[in-house]
């Protein structure tokens, strides 16, 4: 495939790495979502570069200024000082070189950054709402998170992620447009697809 060749990496292991790579990244926005005010405009910015129509190029190593701008963006803002300690988390758990673990999620944060957007504006929300859509729904996503993000975005328990949120943020969820379908599972018809997606493209590419 395309990104296995362009890292030089088992695809089996890259596969291993992209779900709690993307994970983290969803974490992350849940967690210091209210409190990183760069973040939303980032967001609506991916929105309007149509970023995940560029998924094939990403895993291919190719991609422009804007492009890898929103992906450092994305991770500065979320991580901090602290990225290499989250790429050496996704290496030791998937077995995939340091490395290539920071590559992979240059490729990988341009294409969430991209679905966060896309979300915020097809249904009308403000980043708080995308933050307690992440966070009503975070045990679709939690099982995938590496067990030391914790150290890396400040919290004793990945369990605590969104907690605080709930109370603070309870109104906007209330009053998020979004399709009856028989209560939860809303931001499954978003979130899963992106999670599938990189995996199609490591395998089809």
């Amino acid at each position: 495939t395309k990104a296995s060749q362009f890292l030089g990496e088992d695809q089996g292991k890259l596969q291993s790495a992209l779900s709690p790579t993307v994970a983290s990244i969803l974490g992350a926005v849940m967690h210091k979502g209210n409190s990183v005010s760069e973040l939303e405009p980032l967001l609506k910015n991916a929105a309007s570069s149509n970023l995940l129509s560029k998924a094939t190029d990403l895993f291919g190593g190719a991609t422009d200024n804007n492009t890898q701008e929103i992906g450092s963006g994305l991770t500065s803002l979320l991580f901090g000082g602290k990225t290499g300690m989250f790429t050496k988390l996704i290496s030791a758990q998937s077995g995939i070189s340091e490395d290539n673990s920071k590559k992979l999620l240059g490729m990988v944060s341009p294409l969430v950054a991209g679905s966060l957007g896309n979300e915020m504006k097809t249904s009308g929300l403000g980043l708080s709402g995308l933050v307690s859509k992440l966070s009503s729904e975070k045990n679709s996503f939690m099982s995938m998170l590496p067990s030391g993000l914790g150290d890396v975005l400040g919290v004793s328990s990945l369990a605590s992620l969104g907690a605080p949120l709930m109370s603070k943020v309870k109104e906007e969820v209330e009053n998020i447009h979004m399709p009856k379908t028989g209560g939860g599972g809303n931001m499954m018809k978003w979130l899963l697809p992106l999670l599938v997606a990189g995996g199609l493209v490591l395998l089809l590419a």
